[in-house]
């Protein structure tokens, strides 16, 4: 059963100090090396080889000229964007094409831009790569945009200039000011004086430019359009005036001022006359109902203040009272008495008469007051009609003569800005001064030989230094005991350190260089399985690997022979059936072998001993049509048992695990598995995968060996972490080697 899984997803990585910093910029030191002197030779090169470029610069203070206007007396405003728009202008075509043409770089200075005509490499070149570039493009344009192409004038000399001048100009604020720098570059310092002096007159001379077309135009368009509005006024008013005089407006202010006062006065008198003739109606109407009741009519309220019936009724009463006194005298038919009575009557009479004549007058009066408010009602109905009339045609005239006055309005401001355009015409809107002239430079300000170098060698340390912790971070592969120890947690057997030597194979290092590194190693692996197991060491060993031509081999050769320096028996199998090279290494006879025996042929020659050594061999024989069956079969196990006995330590050397599923059969007869792992060839995925196939079926993990371990190359050649420390020290012979490849033997 497999010990120690790995749990990959749950591996956390330790803090790193600045001891694995140094090991991973030795072990890549060939990495920041080459990037150095990459980035170096680059930026040396392209330094040593740029055209030195003069740069002069002027200074020209820009400020806002807001004169007050004319009309409305407002003075300066802000503009958050007039220093940028200004430094747009500077940089325009305009004022680009004016120093070309003021300076006569196109044809003058031609030479100090354009190279004269003739075979020139980068052009060839260049004018390939945009043919080139064109060629596989699709075309995708109509006819017609092809025709309007085909159409369009080459640029001349003067364009190809003007676009080089705006590339090399510069144009920067100086801070918190209203200063502004215009620099350009140059090779030439005296061409690049006159460019910047001429940008200088060339924007203050454009932004002249600029005033007297905004002037004149506006003037112009005014102009026209004052005519427009002029024509509309003279129309306007002549509609105006027509209305009026058919209308007879003449005086329509008087007549709105009088017509609502006679509508107050006859809607009061109306009023009045309403109450009167309600008063004479009610009396009249009592009057009326009473008929000849001439007692009850006398006593009416209204008759008891009539002076003529006041007199007639003294007049009764004191008949009355001469009647009474007459009677106490005289008797009925005495002449004064009949006189009295006759006087009375006559008195009564008249009295009659008063009260009739009241009564028709009251009558009179009463249809007097009727027909005076029926002529107040018609002529206040009259005049409301004629009020209404008034303001329908009153509505109409305002119309016209709002009109008008619009009209006017906009006519007289037309007029006015004509006026005050025409006398702020030369007045600038932008005040430019000359602060500093631009001199010749003495000196050039690019390339900057010195910063450059600089910048080469700090950007090609820090940029080695960060492209080999970039490639340390996408290796994926093993390379130190902590990757098996802490990120897979697999028990380590120990390292076999790198070897190649041409004179002494890799499988004679034990028994020619006793004292050889490496055999340091395998002697330290052997303690390490010897303490494998807390009861005995695993007397059956399988030796194999996650991928061929990672060392499994050898290392199966080399520990068999460390182990049988301390006097014990060792037999090695060689067990890959498939591609069998065990007996390569150990230079002997593969005529018979494991096939031989496991497909039932006797052989008196199946194990084979080693020239003065304590190691035997069993080698793979013939290549079998079916190796996983004969592995798996029970001759198998019955030979490892009987071996056994024979032999104090076992050791298979079996087929890579991820290639074929012999190790799988083998792993589950063994006492042990040693996988071998590659250092700087073994991937993590790879690894991952071959310790899930091994748990898959079960197999016992005794421990790893980490095989090809060059300490050398990842320390620089400085001893770092213990293997490395230790064995240059002690074993100081047989260090020295070539550390250029590994090839296993």
């Amino acid at each position: 059963m497999l010990q120690n899984a790995p749990i990959q997803d749950n591996f956390q990585e330790e803090e790193i100090n600045i001891y694995d910093y140094i090991h991973v910029l030795l072990k890549r030191r060939y990495v920041v090396v080459t990037f150095f002197i990459i980035t170096f030779s680059v930026i040396l090169i392209a330094t040593l080889a740029q055209t030195p470029s003069y740069r002069a610069s002027t200074q020209l203070l820009i400020e806002k000229n807001s004169p007050v206007n004319l009309t409305t007396q407002y003075g300066y405003t802000h503009d958050p964007f007039f220093l940028n728009t200004q430094f747009e202008l500077i940089k325009s075509k305009n004022v680009v094409y004016r120093v070309v043409s003021n300076l006569q770089l196109d044809t003058r200075y031609r030479s100090s831009y354009l190279a004269p005509e003739g075979f020139s490499l980068l052009s060839t070149v260049k004018s390939w790569v945009i043919t080139s570039i064109r060629f596989f493009i699709p075309k995708n344009k109509s006819e017609d945009d092809n025709q309007l192409m085909d159409d369009t004038e080459p640029l001349t000399d003067a364009d190809i200039i003007a676009g080089m001048i705006a590339s090399e100009l510069q144009v920067k604020p100086v801070r918190e000011t209203n200063v502004i720098n215009i620099s350009y570059s140059h090779k030439s310092p005296s061409i690049a004086r006159l460019v910047v002096n001429a940008i200088a007159k060339s924007y203050m001379d454009e932004l002249l430019e600029i005033k007297m077309q905004n002037s004149s135009y506006s003037v112009k368009w005014m102009t026209a359009k004052a005519e427009e509005e002029d024509k509309k006024l003279r129309d306007a008013e002549a509609a105006m005036q027509k209305y009026t005089r058919e209308n007879d407006l003449i005086t329509v202010e008087n007549k709105l001022t009088i017509i609502p006062q006679q509508l107050n006065t006859y809607s009061n008198q109306l009023s009045q006359a309403r109450a009167k003739r309600k008063e004479i109606e009610d009396v009249y109407l009592q009057v009326e109902g009473l008929g000849d009741k001439y007692n009850t009519i006398e006593n009416l309220p209204f008759l008891s203040n009539n002076k003529d019936l006041q007199q007639i009724r003294e007049k009764i009463f004191n008949t009355e009272q001469n009647i009474n006194e007459l009677s106490k005298q005289f008797g009925a038919k005495h002449p004064s008495m009949v006189k009295a009575r006759e006087e009375i009557t006559l008195l009564k009479n008249e009295k009659k008469t008063i009260i009739n004549r009241f009564m028709e007058s009251i009558k009179s009066e009463y249809e007097l007051a009727k027909h005076n408010e029926t002529n107040l009602e018609q002529l206040l109905d009259e005049s409301k009609i004629q009020l209404m009339d008034m303001n329908e045609k009153l509505v109409q005239h305002n119309m016209l003569k709002r009109e008008v006055d619009s009209n006017r309005v906009l006519y007289d401001a037309l007029l006015t800005q004509i006026k005050e355009t025409s006398a702020t015409e030369q007045t600038q809107k932008v005040n430019v001064f000359i602060m500093e002239k631009a001199a010749t430079p003495a000196n050039p300000a690019s390339p900057r030989k010195m910063r450059n170098i600089m910048l080469a060698l700090v950007l090609g340390v820090f940029g080695g230094c960060g492209l080999a912790f970039l490639v340390e971070y996408l290796d994926n592969t093993i390379s130190s005991i902590k990757d098996l120890e802490e990120r897979f947690q697999l028990p380590v057997l120990g390292v076999v350190q790198y070897y190649n030597d041409s004179e002494i194979p890799l499988v004679e290092i034990i028994n020619q260089k006793p004292k050889h590194t490496i055999a340091e190693n395998y002697r330290m692996i052997r303690s390490a399985l010897m303490l494998s197991s807390p009861d005995k060491p695993p007397k059956t060993l399988l030796i194999t690997s996650g991928l061929p031509s990672e060392g499994k081999s050898s290392t199966c050769i080399n520990l068999a022979k460390t182990i049988s320096l301390e006097g014990k028996s060792v037999l090695i199998i060689d067990c890959d059936l498939r591609r069998p090279s065990l007996h390569k290494h150990l230079r002997l006879k593969n005529k018979t072998g494991l096939s031989f025996y496991l497909a039932g042929m006797k052989q008196p020659d199946l194990v084979q001993n080693l020239n003065d050594s304590k190691v035997s061999v069993i080698t793979a024989g013939p290549i079998p049509p079916n190796p996983s069956e004969l592995l798996s079969s029970k001759r198998m196990a019955g030979l490892l048992t009987a071996l056994s006995g024979k032999f104090d330590c076992i050791l298979l050397d079996s087929p890579p695990i991820l290639s074929v599923t012999d190790a799988h059969v083998l792993g589950t007869i063994v006492d042990g598995t040693v996988l071998v792992a590659y250092a700087g060839k073994t991937t993590y995925d790879g690894l991952t995968a071959t310790l899930k196939k091994m748990e898959q079926v079960r197999m016992h993990l005794t421990g790893t060996i980490l095989n090809a371990k060059n300490f050398k190359k990842e320390s620089g050649g400085i001893p770092y972490s213990y293997y490395s420390n230790y064995y240059s020290h002690y074993y100081s012979e047989g260090y020295h080697q070539d550390s250029s490849n590994y090839t296993e033997s």
